[in-house]
């Protein structure tokens, strides 16, 4: 079977089952990658990431918290030049803090 009827039969069988095919052929590929919550401190208030997304690993979750971190700073004055005060914190799955990133 050719990889183009291979795919071609999957992208059949998923509409039936209500999936998405790029999705389904990835996970079969590479297998469920992690799903990472990127939630904002400021203060002590905390803003919940109630989606997440998917990454292969924490390093990858890392950067996407730091270009965050960057995106959010440029956008918002900053009152405490410090640091300590604001943070994006990355959590796993369960919410499980892994990383605190401050900015």
């Amino acid at each position: 079977m050719s990889a183009r009827s291979y795919i071609s039969r999957r992208v059949a069988l998923d509409n039936v089952k209500g999936r998405r095919p790029q999705r389904r052929f990835t996970e079969e590929l590479f297998g469920e990658m992690p799903r990472y919550f990127f939630h904002v401190r400021r203060g002590q208030v905390t803003v919940l990431d109630q989606d997440g997304i998917e990454l292969p690993s924490l390093e990858d979750a890392a950067r996407e918290a730091l270009r965050r971190a960057h995106e959010l700073a440029s956008r918002t004055p900053t009152q405490d030049t410090s640091g300590k005060r604001r943070m994006i914190i990355i959590a796993d799955s369960e919410w499980r803090t892994m990383i605190e990133v401050p900015f």
